[in-house]
């Protein structure tokens, strides 16, 4: 590593810095690790775009930089905790990106952070969501998905700023893969309400649009804790906002017995 540890990093190598993590140039960003020292862990980029918030950290992970997250993880002073744009940590960017080419790339970064002694998997954002509720709404992150899960500090109930936890995501998008393997998880709350006083199965009966939709109520209606005769504040049940909108739900609760 460099010994330039205490001289600020000036606007034309952070465009360097900058220019290299967006094209995958490992050969230059390593001389330029090397050259910034530990300036670089936590530094973030002033003057490439006026509305970016991002670190070479965090942008590592946006665009699924393997290697190049091994070597910032190496720096001793390193915050694997930093928080950008709309206070997403490295392991939101990932899930949210668009920019990452191969999926097993992002496998791979987010591994690197989960294993990572320091990193704090249930951090949240401005929306007070955790990477567990975006991964749950996710379309192709089924794999990221199963790590969080599986991780013993995952909070799986975790509430946003509007109540809702990471399940209430997955119905929303009608995510059949991630509902169920959500629903599998031992300490998931599948009457958890949210600010409004709805349940899972309320909020999904208001979101509900067409037959399509049948698997994910199929699914949560053999869940054995859920409670189909709940009445929110609004004095709404899921069975109520069923006969208001389609009869598909209403069919599968009187298919499954559930009322």
């Amino acid at each position: 590593m460099g010994n330039h540890k205490t001289k600020p990093i000036d606007n034309k190598t952070g465009d360097k810095i900058y220019n290299a993590i967006v094209k995958g140039d490992l050969k230059t960003f390593t001389k330029l690790v090397d050259k910034c020292g530990q300036q670089i862990a936590n530094h973030f980029f002033k003057n490439v775009f006026a509305d970016i918030d991002d670190s070479p950290f965090l942008l590592c992970a946006t665009y699924g930089r393997y290697e190049m997250m091994q070597l910032l993880l190496h720096i001793p002073i390193i915050d694997v905790n930093q928080h950008g744009d709309y206070g997403f940590n490295a392991l939101t960017n990932i899930i949210v990106s668009q920019q990452i080419k191969s999926s097993q790339n992002g496998i791979n970064c987010a591994k690197l952070l989960l294993s990572h002694p320091l990193f704090q998997i249930n951090s949240v954002d401005i929306y007070h969501r955790t990477s567990l509720s975006w991964a749950a709404g996710a379309e192709q992150q089924f794999e990221i998905l199963k790590l969080l899960l599986k991780h013993k500090e995952t909070d799986v109930n975790l509430q946003d700023r509007q109540g809702m936890t990471p399940i209430f995501f997955a119905p929303r998008k009608f995510r059949a893969l991630n509902i169920r393997l959500l629903l599998r998880h031992p300490h998931v709350h599948v009457n958890a309400q949210n600010s409004c006083g709805d349940t899972l199965l309320i909020h999904f009966a208001s979101y509900w649009q067409d037959e399509s939709s049948l698997q994910f109520s199929r699914q949560l209606l053999n869940h054995p804790d859920i409670n189909v005769h709940y009445v929110a504040n609004t004095n709404n049940s899921a069975q109520s906002l069923t006969l208001h909108r389609q009869q598909y739900l209403i069919h599968a609760m009187l298919v499954h017995g559930r009322i």
